[in-house]
């Protein structure tokens, strides 16, 4: 349940106040409070997390020079009512290195590649899909081929709160209400290919475009 514990920080942090620095009663918002938020279907599908390199083609494989910079995207799709947080790494070929990573959790304990980020219940996300997080790559031989870079669950990994026909340990989300309601992602393994040629990454149609990204997605508003 070590994403619970996570969630439970992160609602007693506050990232950013300076020292000493007493808040007026217009700024006090009560964290445990949640927001209001429908039921999922029954039939809704198993929230599905992504790797993309760009967010508006969704593209999923790309050439990459040598000694570049480039990003990958984490992008949730189908999340159950709204997700307050999640844990997951990224795994990826050898020679690509690690650079850093950028999501805007009130929380990440996460080392490297790895996350285990949560948000306080006002900042619970929704919608699909949903970007998560973003990592930077860099290549360091020239001529590489085949760089696959993939998503797998946290090490350790908590356990999901109800049944599902998702092979565990998974990539997991704990839904935005009161209580332990943590839920799995189906993950890629194959979600990425750099300089791809005999690679090819794992077809997966989205369920909405992908442009809608781009879009305001529920949550921070600070």
């Amino acid at each position: 349940m070590y994403l619970l514990l996570i969630a439970l920080i992160a609602s007693l942090c506050a990232p950013g106040a300076r020292a000493q620095e007493v808040p007026r009663a217009t700024e006090v918002q009560d964290d445990s409070v949640y927001p209001e938020f429908p039921d999922a279907a029954a039939d809704a599908p198993t929230a599905r997390l992504r790797l993309v390199l760009d967010l508006v083609s969704g593209a999923t494989a790309m050439p990459v020079a040598a000694n570049v910079p480039f990003e990958v995207h984490v992008v949730a799709h189908d999340v159950q009512v709204a997700l307050r947080g999640w844990e997951a790494q990224l795994v990826h070929d050898p020679r690509l290195v690690f650079l850093d990573k950028e999501l805007d959790a009130d929380i990440d304990i996460g080392k490297g590649t790895e996350v285990r980020a949560a948000y306080k219940p006002r900042h619970c996300k929704t919608g699909t899909p949903i970007v998560l997080a973003t990592f930077r790559f860099m290549l360091t031989e020239e001529g590489a081929q085949d760089l696959v870079l993939g998503l797998a669950p946290a090490d350790p990994a908590s356990v999901p709160s109800v049944e599902t026909e998702v092979e565990l340990p998974a990539p997991i989300y704990l839904v935005c209400r009161p209580g332990a309601d943590l839920r799995p992602f189906d993950a890629c393994e194959t979600c990425v290919v750099i300089n791809p040629a005999q690679i090819e990454p794992e077809s997966d149609a989205p369920a909405s475009p992908l442009d809608s990204i781009l879009a305001p997605v529920k949550g921070r508003q600070d």
